[in-house]
């Protein structure tokens, strides 16, 4: 690679002189893209962490195939869904996301020309990552995303929705970001995006702190999850009504008579007529016994027809178009007629008479036997590791002192929030297993604690000490079981907690900036990590009132946007009918010939057959 000291890269460089921070993106002989922005440690750094933070998808994996690593099929699925939304979110990134951030000042729709590779791999991590939490939510649902169901969501999420909070908060052309202030001044820009960015001037004043994406990337995605398992919870009422009416209109052909006594002799009179209440009656010779074993018969038959008669209207290809259901010889899950393998609940959770549980002992059931302990704490024990890189790398710098203050106040803030977090995550668990005495306590609930506090930590990191990061880690536990008594109180199924972990999580960490974050440590934060002469934040974030006021918008901008991107994305895949077009690989081929190739050889064979 040329040096930077080229007439030529200088003449075609992309000047970011006015933007912060700010650099000087350099254009070699030979078309390679770089900039001034990283010295050669901070480059080596932001890859290595960039690396780090692409390996969190292999702890995402582990976690999904602790629920389902009992079925290799639904495990197989499990793989590819990490295959595809891997790649899926690198197209999308690559066609549209990084423009749309709002990275190196990019103002194009499509992939611009002023972008820096290193920072380009570095920003796509993170939307890459922002799709794979979701699919957590399905993992032991039958209902499944199809393939193309899963590269859409992917591809619009590392396309459109990640990328535009990503510009909200960190594109120095955001309308919401610290980095507008270069130089102690306001930057407005006329782009493509204007309609992003150009807001009134009372909003001048307005800033979103959210360092390493608490909200950006774990609050988005938890949202996301929740709208999608809401969608497979209406999906699934819808179910349970029409299975409850195929099942009423089969009773009347095998009710019994309730009113058949020993007494009475016209009832025995003859051999199976009609009383009045147009009941069957059974003759005198026919016992207690064998009545009991005909209205067994009469049920069972009952509910093989009802079930048949589900299959036959729940089909994959026609129930929720692109979320259909999955049959369980297929993939881990309660057939059509079941819910949670028991047959009689259809009709008591499709008009929620279903008597439920205590909270806690539906939490920590004393077996749990259907998760995989070790596969999980490996994949905590990955993410644990990543999550340093995560908000370390965020600095992109390891240039000088100050900033190796700064990664170090980050890292033990980590380190605190996340032990704190656990441990009272362990202390809610023994009481869940002596109230519940049970032999074992449940590890992957503490393991859940441990990233829920990880997961709140990374929007406020570098903003608080870390005597306040001990608040963040045992409130994010507390938010966390807020979470999931939400999820049971709802009757939501989120097989990995995604909304728990990361919805309620997230939102936790960017209220901690409102009433924890210390507005010198921000100050500093900002002037370290901005490459331009001067940054000047307004000085209502001196106020903790005003910081509170802003983190919650905050919240609210990020929680609308992923309620209403993602409901709109999810219902349309819902609703689009792609009849035959695979539930997951395995499967594709057969579905394809069955549908589509078949049909068209059954016509030309027909066709070719000689006449009579």
């Amino acid at each position: 690679m040329a040096d930077i000291s080229d007439v030529s890269l200088v003449l075609n460089g992309f000047n970011r002189s006015s933007f912060c921070p700010s650099y000087t993106i350099f254009v070699g002989p030979d078309g390679d893209r770089y900039s001034d922005k990283y010295s050669d440690a901070s480059a080596t750094w932001t890859m290595v962490a960039s690396i780090l933070i692409f390996f969190m998808k292999t702890g995402f994996l582990f976690i999904e195939v602790a629920f389902v690593s009992d079925n290799h099929q639904a495990t197989r699925r499990v793989i590819l869904a990490k295959y595809l939304d891997t790649c899926a979110s690198a197209i999308g990134f690559y066609l549209f996301g990084y423009a749309v951030s709002g990275a190196a000042g990019s103002t194009r729709a499509v992939l611009g020309e002023e972008q820096d590779y290193i920072e380009w791999f570095f920003k796509f991590t993170f939307a890459s990552n922002t799709a794979t939490i979701l699919h957590g939510t399905l993992v032991g649902e039958p209902r499944k995303l199809r393939m193309l169901a899963l590269f859409v969501y992917a591809f619009l999420i590392s396309a459109f929705i990640h990328p535009f909070i990503a510009r909200q908060v960190w594109s120095p052309v955001g309308s919401f970001s610290p980095y507008r202030y270069c130089n102690g001044t306001l930057n407005r820009v006329t782009n493509s995006f204007e309609f992003l960015d150009s807001f009134p001037g009372p909003y001048d004043d307005v800033v979103f702190f959210d360092f390493a994406g608490s909200g950006a990337v774990h609050m988005l995605g938890g949202f996301g999850g929740l709208v999608l398992a809401l969608i497979c919870k209406y999906d699934r009422f819808k179910m349970g009504q029409s299975m409850e009416r195929a099942a009423k209109k089969h009773h009347a052909e095998y009710q019994v008579s309730n009113s058949f006594t020993l007494d009475d002799p016209a009832s025995m009179s003859t051999r199976g007529s009609v009383s009045k209440r147009g009941s069957t009656k059974l003759p005198s010779n026919r016992s207690k016994s064998s009545s009991v074993r005909t209205d067994s018969m009469a049920m069972s038959t009952m509910t093989k027809e009802t079930t048949a008669s589900a299959d036959r209207s729940h089909s994959p290809p026609q129930l929720g178009g692109q979320i259909s259901y999955v049959p369980a010889d297929s993939v881990t899950g309660p057939g059509p007629m079941s819910i949670n393998g028991n047959p009689d609940t259809v009709s008591q959770a499709a008009h929620g008479d279903e008597e439920q549980e205590d909270f806690l002992d539906w939490m920590y059931p004393k077996d749990a036997s259907g998760e995989h302990m070790e596969f999980a704490a490996l994949g905590v024990l990955i993410l644990w590791m990543t999550f340093f890189a995560f908000n370390c790398g965020t600095t992109e710098s390891v240039s000088g002192k100050v900033h190796h203050a700064l990664l170090g106040r980050i890292a033990l803030n980590m380190v605190v929030s996340g032990c704190f977090g656990g441990i009272v995550g362990i202390f809610i668990a023994l009481f869940a297993q002596l109230r519940s005495r049970s032999k074992y306590i449940n590890t992957n609930e503490i393991a859940n604690c441990i990233l829920g506090a990880l997961v709140a930590i990374t929007g406020v990191c570098p903003y608080i000490d870390s005597q306040r990061a001990i608040v963040v880690g045992v409130g994010a536990t507390l938010f966390y079981h807020l979470g999931v008594h939400a999820e049971y109180r709802w009757d939501i199924r989120d097989t990995a907690r995604v909304f728990p972990v990361h919805g309620m999580c997230g939102m936790w960490g960017l209220l901690c900036v409102g009433f924890l974050g210390q507005s010198n440590l921000i100050r500093q934060t900002y002037e370290n990590l901005c490459l331009c002469v001067y940054i000047k934040l307004p000085e209502t974030i001196d106020s903790q009132g005003y910081l509170f006021l802003y983190q919650l918008a905050a919240i609210g901008v990020i929680m609308a946007w992923s309620v209403g991107s993602c409901g709109f994305v999810f219902l349309v895949l819902w609703l689009i009918p792609m009849q035959g077009f695979a539930n997951f690989v395995d499967f594709a081929v057969v579905d394809f010939i069955d549908y589509y190739v078949a049909p068209v050889l059954t016509v030309l064979l027909s066709c070719s057959k000689p006449g009579p």
